[in-house]
């Protein structure tokens, strides 16, 4: 994959901004606080990087805490141009804080790096923060929870009791959910009759013997492997399908197989930071995506975390070290671990329902 050292002009004359002290509105020689954003601006990330930098930019301009300034940086993906715009961030004492970290293998050493460099930095990958030990990395949502939380709605809200399980070995996503959610299905008392993996070729193993019938197949991997698995025979003929998060699910493929969806983000939801994020979307006339809901949720936390302690980067340092729960978009947000709550939705064709919200906390499987 061919990608390009590249700092936007945008983001040059931001800094140039900082260096000299923005002027807000209303705000005259008085510096604004920036936000510096790392994203992969060029490559093949870059119109998802788009979509989630104008999430951003419509939650910033609609801060009701304090003016604040975006500075956007493209990192091109790779962890040392990455590496560079966030010291060159770092050099102005108006960035409060730094997020990025689209990929965990960018997203740690920046982490390590804002760490070194007392810059609070806030990672958009789930993946970021590795599973079990301390780590720099502050994230806004747990990979982990989504897979709990497919385990505990499974056993307390539909009473199945035998699962299968299919992931994907060459996926650190996919054995990360896939063990969040065995673990926590046995540990409440459910039964894992069977795993499956791909080969090299794709191609899915039968599995075998007289327990191999199930309540539930949890597919930790690309959604067209529900249709293979529902093609195993009787054991799966009755089987639900629940589709982790992180992989697209579509109402269309569903045909008659009873199919849910594990996801943060829920168009149509109508808590208060859902419908708020549709209002300014349809100002700015743009959809409410789930990139731009990521967006806006990332920045929304900084200014959260400025409130609560100061716009400052010893402020924002404080509160991200205080932890706590804050509202989302995408759910509520545990920077810290504690508790996230992924939604349910049931897909169907004549129009997706939305089955609730699990709390589903998000610790380390042993």
């Amino acid at each position: 994959m061919k990608r390009s050292w590249f700092v936007t002009a945008a983001g040059v004359l931001g800094l140039a901004a900082i260096g000299a002290g923005c002027v807000g509105p209303g705000r005259e020689d008085v510096a604004v606080p920036v936000i510096g954003v790392i994203l992969p601006l060029t490559g093949d990330e870059s119109a998802w990087a788009a979509e989630v930098l104008s999430g951003m930019r419509l939650r910033a301009a609609g801060s009701l805490e304090a003016p604040v300034e975006l500075v956007s940086l493209d990192g091109a993906g790779q962890a040392v141009a990455s590496a560079r715009r966030l010291t060159e961030l770092a050099r102005s004492e108006h960035t409060i804080a730094v997020i990025g970290g689209a990929y965990a293998a960018v997203a740690r050493p920046l982490a390590s790096l804002a760490e070194a460099q007392g810059m609070p930095f806030l990672a958009l990958s789930p993946l970021s923060a590795p599973a079990g030990g301390a780590s720099p990395v502050r994230v806004l949502h747990h990979l982990e929870a989504t897979g709990r939380a497919a385990a505990i709605w499974a056993r307390a809200d539909r009473q199945w009791s035998a699962a299968g399980l299919v992931r994907d070995p060459e996926s650190e996503a996919s054995w990360r959910v896939a063990d969040a959610f065995s673990h926590e299905f046995t540990q409440r008392g459910g039964r894992l009759a069977w795993t499956v993996a791909p080969d090299e070729t794709g191609r899915l193993d039968r599995p075998e013997g007289p327990e191999t019938a199930v309540d539930v197949v949890y597919v930790a991997g690309p959604t067209r492997l529900v249709e293979v698995v529902a093609g195993f025979g009787p054991g799966t003929a009755d089987a639900a399908f629940l589709t982790a998060a992180g992989w697209e699910s579509s109402s269309a493929e569903t045909a008659e197989r009873r199919r849910f969806h594990v996801t943060g983000f829920v168009p149509g939801e109508d808590r208060p930071p859902a419908i708020e994020f549709r209002d300014a979307c349809e100002a700015a006339g743009v959809d409410p995506t789930p990139a731009r809901a990521l967006g806006w949720d990332a920045v929304g936390a900084v200014l959260r975390l400025a409130t609560e302690g100061s716009f400052s980067r010893a402020g924002v340092e404080q509160a991200l070290r205080a932890g706590g729960r804050m509202p989302g978009v995408t759910g509520p947000l545990a920077i810290r671990g504690g508790v996230g709550s992924p939604a349910i939705i049931r897909l169907d064709p004549a129009g997706d329902e939305l089955m609730g919200r699990v709390p589903a906390e998000a610790v380390a499987v042993p």
